[in-house]
């Protein structure tokens, strides 16, 4: 791979280090988060410090750059002129850049890829996983504090004083720490020399450019997606599955619920947290308060609402999320058939939930409620026990499950509804 003629790269250290080591036992890893979160230029970037390792090269497709499948796989296939059988074991990176687009087939290459080159790594980056067995995923989110005073610093090109430093970071916070709007703000002060730092720090660009960026993500979602997080997006601090359903009277039926709020967490548009056995859900500070709003229909009062969000059947106007209303208190909602959640968050034990997983997970489940092990899973379906890992990690987000005691109790619940 060659190096593009591109500003030197700031920051990231820690990230970089741990794609390494991802890279080191995963043959499959992608960068997920945000639209502007510098995903690209962070593959690129620990591609080319990895490329010593690989004697086979390091090759990128830019993918989002693409349309049609088969040129994706045309453009792979030139790309790695050396992949199939004889491929030596890791000595091959290939970079798929941008892969949102154009998941589905991005997928299947990929499954192809790794099952025909066994010396193969593949690092990916999007707004959505590939959702491919034993992918890895990396959310990006923005820089730290101190890494996105320095880029601002840097790309600005200008010495400034300890009270401008102040300023700058200020600034770094209104722009979400996110490295495209900060890239933007130094241009323009670099642009213009005697422009104040201050001045930049109540732009309406600002909201205009985190707008476009939730718009982008916003359109990989699916209606039930975008349902959820119109509900979602004004929750400030970590909230629980009940809180969430309350604060979405109208989203989808519970059925989809759920793998909606998956496919937010996929797509880095929701955050999903873990302690002490309780799962709750974050929304990011970048995102936190914007939704997508497009024109109401003819005679509407409102002149803009959340993005496919229909109007309500009797005609009312719209309460705002829970999130979103002053003075209020967020109780979380009773489950269905279960007592009250603990301290507000969601138990995972709404056992009465319909559950979407693929035919190989129900098998995996099923032999996990017998008491099986990952080595005697992956034995007795014949895969190999990374795989049978990959699985079990994904039917534990699937059921918003925190254990294996929990996946085999809702197993011996179907059972026994069978």
């Amino acid at each position: 791979m060659e190096r593009r003629d591109l500003p030197a790269f700031v920051g990231r250290r820690a990230e970089i280090a741990q794609i390494r080591r991802l890279l080191g036992r995963s043959r499959l890893v992608t960068l997920t988060g945000l639209s502007g979160v510098g995903k690209s230029r962070l593959a690129e970037e620990a591609a080319w410090n990895v490329r010593k390792a690989f004697a086979d090269g390091v090759h990128r497709v830019d993918v989002s750059q693409i349309r049609d499948p088969r040129v994706l796989a045309r453009e792979v296939r030139d790309a790695l002129p050396k992949v199939g059988p004889g491929a030596r074991g890791g000595r091959l990176l290939l970079v798929l850049d941008g892969i949102e687009r154009l998941a589905g087939p991005c997928a299947v290459l990929v499954e192809s890829l790794l099952r025909s080159a066994p010396g193969l790594r593949i690092l990916a980056t999007g707004r959505r996983s590939l959702g491919v067995v034993g992918e890895h995923l990396l959310p990006v989110g923005p820089l730290p504090s101190a890494d996105a005073v320095a880029l601002l610093i840097h790309r600005a090109g200008r010495a400034i004083t300890d009270l401008d430093r102040k300023i700058a970071a200020r600034l770094c916070e209104e722009l979400g720490r996110m490295p495209s709007a900060i890239e933007s703000a130094a241009v323009r002060l670099r642009d213009t020399p005697d422009l104040a730092i201050e001045a930049l720090l109540d732009d309406p660009v600002h909201e205009t450019s985190a707008r476009r960026a939730l718009e982008r993500t916003i359109e990989l979602c699916s209606p039930a997606e975008r349902l959820v997080w119109a509900g979602l997006a004004g929750f400030r601090g970590p909230f629980g599955l009940a809180e969430a359903e309350r604060a979405c009277p109208d989203g989808p039926p519970p059925g989809e619920f759920l793998d909606a709020l998956i496919g937010l967490i996929d797509k880095s548009v929701l955050l999903r947290e873990e302690s002490d056995g309780e799962v709750r859900f974050r929304v990011p500070d970048a995102v936190r308060g914007h939704t997508v709003r497009l024109p109401r229909g003819p005679g509407a009062t409102e002149a803009e609402r959340p993005a496919d969000l229909p109007p309500r059947e009797d005609g009312r106007r719209r309460e705002p999320p829970l999130g979103e209303r002053p003075g209020r208190d967020i109780e979380p909602a009773r489950p269905r058939g279960g007592p009250r959640p603990m301290g507000g968050a969601a138990r995972v034990s709404d056992l009465e939930r319909p559950r979407v997983l693929t035919r190989r997970e129900h098998e995996v489940a099923e032999l996990v409620a017998d008491g099986l092990s990952n080595r005697e899973v992956a034995e007795k379906l014949v895969i190999s026990k990374r795989t049978a890992e990959a699985h079990m990690e994904h039917i534990l987000a699937k059921l918003n499950f925190s254990s294996r005691t929990q996946v085999a109790a809702w197993v011996a619940q179907r059972r026994g509804d069978r």
